[in-house]
């Protein structure tokens, strides 16, 4: 267990957060959904606790315990004011290392879960960026899966699936133990040694196969009869985080469609022609691959032109026209101004840190961000443009009313249509029309 301490002894309050390596990339194929069950169940009871317990002994302390699952990682984390952090510690080193897993919350929280599943798929976004993961990775890769799993996959799931996960993955070697605020490094070691020492043992090597992307030049759509607007994802290959392009693609985002409303897609798209509330990008990076994508809902009857607006400034920001100086400048001031938001609270300390250990960078790249925005130069934005946000790199995810979407599509001859459902399946009449050029290619 590495162990780190950012001492802020202004305020008498400490956060403290445990992160492990039980992300949702350790769902078995066919039990996604297994990581984010397990996490949420960690506060429903030990063998010494009851649910209640736990719940009334932190509130006593004045305590509010958080659990949260991403791809990589499950994160278990509080804040207590400073007299209380130990006691908080023993009960939630006991929540994450001893839960029982009872029948009664287990189907509390498997139901709770379903229901939050029913809910997404009624939402158009969530079901187009699900849908966008799987053809960019692949349906059976650890980052194409879904990580909240589906109805389909989650109600198949049994507590003893769970304490199985719980046993495999929850291991302290190569776990993070991070405190910020009143607390030197010698109080927080000796409060892990008292808690933690007891607690041995190594998760398995993640092996994680090579990605399988969907062909680019697609549009994948899903039909939602009577929708009122259709959602669309634009989408490509980006950058793990260790990546040297890290920098440059953030400042290129925020000229391509990222950082407010001073974009190109959203002056244009927004703005300009009114098809949408707004249409933004952003760069996604994991530990060892990326993806950066462009989205938003528009009109349905402004469907067609909208995916034609978005493929002219895909290929007007990597070829046409190139980002300028004054752009990149906007961008760079947007950047250095948001980034003191991000260490406002001691919680937000502890995600930085708990991230730079997440993706093996030194902890000096906490501070590192300001330094290097200042440095990039407009040669290496538009270099990382022109490598990575190509129209031969890209393709489209929609979700709307395909009576009144796909015939106009076809007008447009984007590229190939394929139908899918909100699961990334090929329905039965998938190919809807012959593979199409994507304009402008031979």
């Amino acid at each position: 267990m590495h162990i780190y301490v950012v001492n802020r002894p202004e305020l008498p309050k400490v956060s403290v957060s445990l992160r492990v390596r039980a992300g949702t990339m350790a769902d078995p194929r066919g039990k996604e959904g297994l990581a984010t069950l397990t996490t949420e169940l960690l506060d429903d009871g030990t063998s010494t606790r009851k649910a209640l317990d736990i719940s009334d002994q932190l509130g006593d302390l004045g305590v509010y315990f958080g659990l949260y699952s991403n791809r990589e990682y499950a994160t278990a984390t509080f804040e207590a004011l400073e007299r209380n952090v130990d006691n908080a510690l023993a009960i939630v080193s006991d929540a994450v290392r001893n839960p029982s897993f009872a029948t009664t919350e287990f189907e509390r929280e498997k139901n709770r879960l379903l229901d939050v599943l029913a809910q997404q798929e009624t939402d158009p976004g969530t079901v187009t960026w699900r849908v966008a993961r799987m053809m960019l990775f692949g349906k059976d890769h650890p980052y194409g899966r879904p990580s909240e799993g589906l109805p389909s996959t989650v109600q198949k799931l049994t507590a003893a699936d769970v304490a199985e996960f719980h046993r495999t993955w929850w291991k302290p070697d190569g776990s993070a133990l991070v405190f910020v605020g009143a607390v030197t490094l010698d109080e927080a070691t000796a409060m892990a040694r008292k808690h933690f020492s007891s607690w041995k043992g190594s998760a398995p090597a993640l092996t994680i196969p090579p990605t399988t992307p969907a062909p680019p030049g697609r549009i994948y759509l899903i039909d939602r009869q009577d929708a009122a607007q259709t959602t669309i994802a634009q989408v490509l290959p980006g950058a793990a985080r260790n990546s040297n392009d890290y920098y440059a693609i953030k400042l290129a985002d925020g000229v391509w469609g990222g950082g407010g409303f001073a974009n190109r897609l959203n002056l244009n798209l927004r703005e300009d022609k009114g098809y949408s509330y707004g249409i933004y990008s952003f760069p996604q990076f994991h530990e060892r691959a990326g993806w950066w994508s462009a989205g938003g809902s528009v009109q349905t009857d402004k469907t067609k032109e909208s995916i034609a607006e978005m493929i002219g400034e895909l290929r007007s920001i990597g070829v046409t026209k190139p980002i300028t100086a004054d752009e990149l400048e906007r961008s760079r001031d947007l950047r250095l101004r948001g980034f003191a938001q991000d260490f406002e609270t001691l919680g937000q300390v502890g995600g930085n840190v708990l991230e730079a250990w997440s993706y093996g960078l030194p902890m000096s790249d906490i501070g590192r961000e300001p330094g290097e925005l200042k440095k990039i130069d407009l040669a290496q934005v538009n270099d990382v443009v022109r490598r990575y946000l190509s129209t031969d790199k890209s393709f489209f995810v929609l979700v709307g009313d395909r009576s009144k979407v796909e015939p106009k599509l076809r007008e447009l001859a984007a590229g190939e249509i394929v139908i899918v459902d909100a699961e990334g399946n090929i329905v039965n009449d998938a190919r809807a029309d012959e593979p199409r050029p994507v304009p402008g290619k031979p």
